[in-house]
């Protein structure tokens, strides 16, 4: 099992929890994630930590030069670059995120929510079998 597959394997299996239960509990989903990461700065912080270490291992692993790999890369540097941001100005970022999830929140209603997870967990489940198949 080669780094890239990993990569795409733990990337699809995180975006299929992180939005899948918009499916099911779309409100509740959204005041869930309001409670436990944007709550206060240190659990800002905290995400934006995570985010870090996950965008590091992105951009120093050696995924090869296939354009999935490039992509991938340009998102890991896209990940470094939020959680820079985030743990430099985390009262601005929860504000923001805060705003956006609103805007999403009434804008598209429980059933855009829904839309939303289920297009998340179909990526997730691409990354998967993209990871799988590059094996």
């Amino acid at each position: 099992m080669n780094s890239l597959s990993v990569v795409c394997i733990v990337l699809g299996t995180w975006i299929i929890v992180k939005r899948a239960p918009l499916i099911f509990a779309p409100t509740g989903t959204l005041r869930a994630y309001d409670r436990w990461v944007l709550a206060t700065t240190t659990r800002i912080r905290t995400f934006g930590i995570a985010i870090a270490i996950f965008g590091t291992t992105i951009v120093f692993l050696p995924l090869g030069d296939a354009g999935l790999a490039r992509l991938l890369h340009a998102g890991g540097v896209a990940m470094l670059s939020v959680a820079l941001w985030v743990l430099l100005r985390p009262e601005w970022a929860q504000r923001l995120i805060r705003r956006f999830v609103a805007f999403v929140e009434f804008s598209v209603g429980d059933m855009g929510l829904r839309i939303i997870g289920l297009l998340s967990v179909v990526l997730g489940v691409f990354f998967i079998y993209v990871g799988i198949s590059a094996m």
